[in-house]
C-alpha cells in the first residue's frame, strides 16, 4: 500500500459521513493491503541481499583470479626447506611467542606474572609478543608463513582498507583486535585464552567473539592457529588426507617407518610446517592422480611415512599406474608449476614412475637450485640459467618396487 493510499484511508477513517461498519471494512483493507506490502518489502530486500551477494562473491572471485595471475606472473626462487620449521620452532620455543599456539594453564599464567614484573596485563604481555616476534623473525618476512603470524599478531588493515585475515577461513580475529582490546579494558589481567583449569581458578572464560554465526572462545582460536603450524596427533597426516578424502573416495592404506624400518603410529608423527600449503600439496597430488585415472578403476593410493631426526618423507603411491607418454614427451605443466609453487619453503618434490617397457625413473620436480621465470619457465638458478628438459634431469637406478606412480615429498624439521 503506497503513502497515497495510506493517506486516502485516514482521510476516509477521519470523515464523520463514514459509517461504523463501513469504518470496519476500511481497516480489514488496510490490514490486508498492508500484509502484501509487507511480503514485497520482504521480497525486495531478499532479492537485494542475493543481488550483493553475487556482486560480493564475483568481487571475490576477480581478486583471487588477479591474484593467481600476479603470483604465476612472478618470478619464483628455491626456498630451502630448513627456514620454515626453524622459524616455526623458534616461535614455539619463546618466552612470549609460545602462547600463540598453546593455551594459558596456571603455570604459563604464574610464569607470565613473574615475566612481566608481579602482574600480569594483558597490554604488557601483547607488547611483549610483539618484541619477540620480531627479534625471532629475522630475515624471515617475504614468506606467506610470516604474513599469516604477523596477521594473527598485529592485525592491521590491506593497500584497499580492508581488515587482514588469516587462513583459509578467513579469520579477521587477532591479538591486537580492536574487539579483544575494548574487552581488555573491562578485564586487564585476564589473559584471553586460558584453558579449562585457568578459566576456573580465574573464574573467567576468556573473551569470545562471533565468528560467521557462532560465537568462538580465543582460546580455540589459538589452537586453531596452531594446526596451521604444526602436524601432531589430531592434526595429524592422515587426518588431513583423510578429509581431502571425502572428494575422490579412493582407498588409501596408510604406513609409517623409522629410519630402522620399524613400524611407527603415523597419527603421532610431530613437526612444523605450513599446514595449510601442505594439505594444498596433498590435494594436488590427489587431483592430479584422478586426473591419470579417470578411465580407469585404479583407486588403490597407500600412503608411506618415513620420520628420522632431520626430515620425514612422505610417499603417496598411486598404486598399478604407469606413465604412458615416453620420457622424451615430459614437460612441466600448469599442474607441475603450481605444485612447484606450493612446495617452494614447504618441501622438495619427486616423482617416481613406471614408463613403457617397464623402465623406472626418478623426475626430480623441485629442488635446490630451481626457478620458475616470470613467463612460466622452469630453469636451473645458476650460471645462465639453462631452461630444465625435464627428460635430461630423469634418473636412474631407482629401486624397482611394485608398479605405481609416486608423489614423493621431502620435508624438513629445522634442526
Amino acid at each position: 500500500m503506497s503513502k497515497n493510499k495510506y493517506n486516502f484511508a485516514y482521510e476516509l477513517l477521519s470523515s464523520s459521513r463514514v459509517t461504523p461498519e463501513q469504518k470496519k471494512r476500511i481497516l480489514a483493507l488496510i490490514a490486508q493491503e498492508r500484509n502484501e506490502d509487507i511480503v514485497l518489502l520482504e521480497n525486495r530486500i531478499e532479492n537485494l541481499e542475493k543481488k550483493e551477494e553475487a556482486e560480493e562473491t564475483i568481487i571475490e572471485e576477480e581478486s583471487k583470479s588477479e591474484q593467481k595471475k600476479e603470483i604465476e606472473n612472478k618470478t619464483i626462487y628455491y626456498t630451502d626447506i630448513d627456514i620454515l620449521p626453524k622459524f616455526l620452532k623458534n616461535l614455539n620455543e619463546g618466552n612470549f611467542t609460545n602462547l600463540l599456539t598453546h593455551k594459558i594453564d596456571n603455570s604459563d599464567y604464574l610464569s607470565l606474572i613473574q615475566k612481566l614484573g608481579g602482574e600480569y596485563t594483558y597490554t604488557k604481555h601483547l607488547e611483549k609478543i610483539k618484541q619477540e616476534f620480531k627479534e625471532k623473525t629475522g630475515e624471515f618476512v617475504s614468506t606467506y608463513m610470516y604474513e599469516k603470524a604477523n596477521v594473527f599478531i598485529n592485525g592491521g588493515v590491506d593497500k584497499e582498507g580492508k581488515v587482514k585475515e588469516w587462513s583459509e577461513d578467513k579469520y579477521q580475529m587477532n591479538w591486537s583486535h580492536p574487539d579483544l582490546l575494548k574487552w581488555v579494558e573491562k578485564h586487564p589481567n585476564i589473559p584471553p585464552s586460558p584453558d579449562d583449569d585457568l578459566k576456573s581458578k580465574l573464574r573467567q572464560e576468556g573473551f569470545s567473539f562471533k565468528f560467521r554465526e557462532n560465537i568462538m572462545y580465543f582460546s580455540d582460536l589459538v589452537m586453531r592457529f596452531k594446526d596451521e603450524t604444526r602436524i601432531r596427533q589430531g592434526n595429524s597426516i592422515r587426518d588431513i588426507i583423510e578429509n581431502l578424502n571425502w572428494d575422490y573416495n579412493f582407498n588409501i592404506k596408510y604406513t609409517a617407518k623409522d629410519t630402522e624400518n620399524k613400524s611407527i603410529n603415523i597419527d603421532t608423527i610431530d613437526f612444523f610446517t605450513d599446514v595449510e600449503k601442505l594439505r594444498q600439496i596433498f590435494n594436488l597430488c590427489l587431483s592430479w592422480i584422478r586426473e591419470h585415472n579417470k578411465n580407469e578403476n585404479k583407486n588403490e593410493i597407500e600412503v608411506c611415512v618415513i620420520s628420522n631426526i632431520n626430515n620425514i618423507e612422505i610417499d603417496i603411491l598411486h598404486l598399478n599406474s604407469y606413465f604412458s607418454k615416453e620420457k622424451s614427451s615430459l614437460k612441466f605443466g600448469k599442474t607441475s608449476k603450481n605444485l612447484m609453487r606450493l612446495a617452494n619453503g614447504i618441501c622438495d618434490v619427486n616423482i617416481i614412475a613406471n614408463f613403457p617397457n617397464n623402465e623406472y625413473y626418478l623426475w626430480p620436480i623441485w629442488e635446490n637450485y630451481r626457478m620458475i621465470d616470470k613467463n612460466g619457465t622452469v630453469r636451473f638458478n645458476y650460471k645462465e640459467k639453462k631452461e630444465i628438459i625435464p627428460s635430461e634431469t630423469l634418473k636412474e637406478n631407482v629401486e624397482k618396487t611394485q608398479q605405481a606412480v609416486i608423489y614423493k615429498l621431502k620435508i624438513s624439521r629445522g634442526l
